[in-house]
Protein backbone atom coordinates (compact mmCIF):
# COMPACT_ATOMS: atom_id res chain seq x y z
CA UNK A 1 0.00 0.00 0.00
CA UNK A 2 1.40 3.47 -0.86
CA UNK A 3 2.10 5.77 2.02
CA UNK A 4 2.48 9.53 2.07
CA UNK A 5 5.97 10.79 1.35
CA UNK A 6 7.11 13.99 3.06
CA UNK A 7 6.84 15.93 -0.20
CA UNK A 8 3.46 14.46 -1.22
CA UNK A 9 0.64 16.98 -1.74
CA UNK A 10 -1.19 17.93 1.45
CA UNK A 11 -4.98 17.72 1.34
CA UNK A 12 -7.07 19.40 4.03
CA UNK A 13 -10.38 17.60 4.56
CA UNK A 14 -12.96 19.97 6.08
CA UNK A 15 -16.16 18.27 7.20
CA UNK A 16 -18.12 18.31 10.45
CA UNK A 17 -19.15 14.66 9.93
CA UNK A 18 -16.33 12.62 11.48
CA UNK A 19 -17.25 9.50 9.48
CA UNK A 20 -16.85 11.33 6.17
CA UNK A 21 -13.66 13.09 7.27
CA UNK A 22 -12.17 9.74 8.37
CA UNK A 23 -13.20 7.96 5.17
CA UNK A 24 -11.88 10.68 2.87
CA UNK A 25 -8.65 11.07 4.84
CA UNK A 26 -8.04 7.32 4.78
CA UNK A 27 -8.66 7.09 1.01
CA UNK A 28 -6.31 10.00 0.32
CA UNK A 29 -3.53 8.49 2.44
CA UNK A 30 -3.97 5.09 0.78
CA UNK A 31 -3.01 6.59 -2.56
CA UNK A 32 -0.09 8.53 -1.13
CA UNK A 33 -1.36 11.99 -0.16
CA UNK A 34 -0.69 13.63 3.18
CA UNK A 35 -3.87 14.73 4.96
CA UNK A 36 -5.09 17.04 7.65
CA UNK A 37 -8.63 17.39 9.00
CA UNK A 38 -10.73 20.28 10.31
CA UNK A 39 -14.33 20.00 11.49
CA UNK A 40 -15.45 23.61 11.01
CA UNK A 41 -14.61 26.66 8.94
CA UNK A 42 -12.63 28.50 11.61
CA UNK A 43 -10.38 25.50 12.19
CA UNK A 44 -10.02 25.15 8.42
CA UNK A 45 -8.75 28.72 8.07
CA UNK A 46 -6.32 28.18 10.92
CA UNK A 47 -5.05 24.95 9.33
CA UNK A 48 -4.70 26.64 5.93
CA UNK A 49 -2.60 29.39 7.47
CA UNK A 50 -0.39 27.01 9.43
CA UNK A 51 -0.11 23.99 7.13
CA UNK A 52 -0.40 25.52 3.64
CA UNK A 53 -2.33 22.63 2.00
CA UNK A 54 -2.26 22.13 -1.75
CA UNK A 55 -5.97 21.30 -1.89
CA UNK A 56 -8.97 21.74 0.40
CA UNK A 57 -11.94 19.36 0.25
CA UNK A 58 -14.58 21.62 1.74
CA UNK A 59 -18.07 20.90 3.04
CA UNK A 60 -20.59 23.75 2.93
CA UNK A 61 -22.86 23.12 5.93
CA UNK A 62 -20.65 23.40 9.02
CA UNK A 63 -20.74 25.13 12.40
CA UNK A 64 -18.99 28.43 13.22
CA UNK A 65 -18.14 29.37 9.63
CA UNK A 66 -19.67 27.61 6.62
CA UNK A 67 -17.78 26.44 3.57
CA UNK A 68 -18.98 29.28 1.36
CA UNK A 69 -17.59 31.83 3.82
CA UNK A 70 -14.27 29.96 3.91
CA UNK A 71 -14.17 29.96 0.10
CA UNK A 72 -14.88 33.72 0.00
CA UNK A 73 -11.95 34.34 2.35
CA UNK A 74 -9.67 32.09 0.31
CA UNK A 75 -10.76 33.73 -2.93
CA UNK A 76 -9.66 37.10 -1.55
CA UNK A 77 -6.18 35.62 -0.90
CA UNK A 78 -5.68 35.17 -4.65
CA UNK A 79 -2.98 32.90 -6.04
CA UNK A 80 -1.60 32.08 -2.58
CA UNK A 81 -4.79 30.22 -1.66
CA UNK A 82 -5.04 26.46 -2.03
CA UNK A 83 -7.35 24.95 -4.63
CA UNK A 84 -10.82 24.07 -3.35
CA UNK A 85 -13.19 21.25 -4.19
CA UNK A 86 -16.57 21.45 -2.50
CA UNK A 87 -17.72 18.06 -1.19
CA UNK A 88 -21.21 18.66 0.12
CA UNK A 89 -24.79 17.53 0.49
CA UNK A 90 -25.95 20.84 -1.05
CA UNK A 91 -27.15 19.55 -4.41
CA UNK A 92 -28.99 22.55 -5.86
CA UNK A 93 -27.95 24.19 -9.11
CA UNK A 94 -27.63 27.55 -7.31
CA UNK A 95 -25.25 25.97 -4.79
CA UNK A 96 -23.13 24.52 -7.59
CA UNK A 97 -22.97 27.88 -9.35
CA UNK A 98 -22.10 29.63 -6.07
CA UNK A 99 -19.29 27.13 -5.54
CA UNK A 100 -17.78 27.77 -8.95
CA UNK A 101 -18.17 31.55 -8.58
CA UNK A 102 -16.37 31.29 -5.23
CA UNK A 103 -13.35 29.86 -7.02
CA UNK A 104 -13.80 26.14 -6.47
CA UNK A 105 -12.19 23.97 -9.13
CA UNK A 106 -14.86 21.30 -8.70
CA UNK A 107 -18.11 20.53 -6.86
CA UNK A 108 -18.96 17.00 -5.69
CA UNK A 109 -22.24 16.07 -4.04
CA UNK A 110 -22.72 13.54 -1.26
CA UNK A 111 -23.03 10.66 -1.38
CA UNK A 112 -20.01 10.37 -3.65
CA UNK A 113 -18.01 7.58 -5.21
CA UNK A 114 -14.49 7.56 -3.74
CA UNK A 115 -12.91 6.61 -7.08
CA UNK A 116 -14.57 9.67 -8.64
CA UNK A 117 -13.36 11.84 -5.76
CA UNK A 118 -9.80 10.56 -6.19
CA UNK A 119 -9.88 11.28 -9.93
CA UNK A 120 -11.08 14.83 -9.32
CA UNK A 121 -8.45 15.38 -6.63
CA UNK A 122 -5.71 14.28 -9.01
CA UNK A 123 -7.10 16.53 -11.73
CA UNK A 124 -7.22 19.53 -9.38
CA UNK A 125 -3.64 18.91 -8.24
CA UNK A 126 -2.45 18.61 -11.85
CA UNK A 127 -4.12 21.93 -12.71
CA UNK A 128 -2.40 23.54 -9.73
CA UNK A 129 1.01 22.19 -10.77
CA UNK A 130 0.56 23.06 -14.43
Amino acid sequence: MPYPLPDAPLILVVDDDPDIATLVGHRMRRVGYRTSVADDGLKALRAIGEERPDLVLLDIGMPNLDGKAVARILQSAGADAPSVIFVTAHTGADDRMDGIHLGAVDYITKPFDTADLLARVESALQLRRG
